[in-house]
């Protein structure tokens, strides 16, 4: 662990070191539009990602799979003089799930329904990034990042004939205070038509309930008898690539 964030802190300061010293060799370089005007930095950056979740340690040897999902992230710059980005990330997971299906009989009738049983995480943060203003195709960047994990479990009951969701409920729930550090990279193609942000992240993750696979379970007549119930600190990294807008 310690190891991890010696490695993230010298990414930043050799982001931070490029950054100075490329201004310094420009001497003021600036992005003129085609109007003439100098390019300011961007107030607002947004982005939406594909996610994978990483467990690890305590959580990785509970789990020992990887979750996907999607997430996305708004950050605003409150001064034009300081490169530092202050917003809110949400990101979703879905993990592991099981499924079984059975007939039922309602007033003489048959119905199929196929009960399915996901293991699932939300994670909300406040972010704080630096990105320095190089004013290239690339923007290498730092971030910080607070909140929660948001630990679930959902049952959905299906109507196999009229594909619908007639019913859900949570199994297990759990909050855990996430918090830690990460990195990554804006690229700008073809005069800034397409957009790309790629971010890798460590979160420590205080302890949570959650559930994982039952090994001991033998074709179970009900999904969530797959799993049971583990314990432990959820720390995870997390690798994001998505598209990014500035304004």
């Amino acid at each position: 662990m310690r190891h991890f964030y010696l490695k993230i802190t010298l990414i930043f300061f050799f982001a931070f070191v490029t950054s100075t010293s490329l201004s310094a060799q420009d001497d003021g370089f600036m992005v003129i539009d085609q109007e003439g005007e100098v390019e300011k930095p961007p107030r607002f950056i947004a982005s939406i990602y594909y996610n994978a979740l990483f467990p690890q340690a305590r959580f990785k040897e509970n789990l020992n799979t990887t979750y996907h999902g999607v997430g996305a992230d708004l950050l605003y710059r409150f001064n034009r003089k300081a490169p530092i980005y202050i917003g809110l990330g949400l990101n979703g997971f879905i993990g592991p799930r099981e499924s079984t299906e059975y007939q039922e009989e309602i007033d003489g009738e048959f119905f199929t329904t196929r009960e399915i049983t996901s293991v699932n995480i939300v994670n909300a943060n406040v972010l704080v990034r630096f990105m320095p203003d190089l004013y290239r195709w690339y923007e290498p960047f730092g971030e910080f990042h607070i909140g929660y994990k948001f630990l679930f479990t959902l049952t959905e009951f299906i109507d196999v004939d009229a594909d619908d969701v007639f019913d859900s409920f949570f199994e297990e729930t759990d909050f855990s205070l996430s918090f830690g550090l990460g990195g990554g990279c804006n690229f700008y193609f073809f005069n800034n038509a397409v957009k790309i942000t790629t971010k890798i992240t460590y979160s420590k993750g205080l302890a949570g309930n959650y559930h994982v696979r039952n090994s001991s379970a033998v074709n179970p007549s009900n999904p969530l008898d797959y799993f049971e119930v583990r314990t432990s600190a959820t720390d995870a990294i997390i690798f994001q690539l998505g598209a990014v807008i500035n304004f």
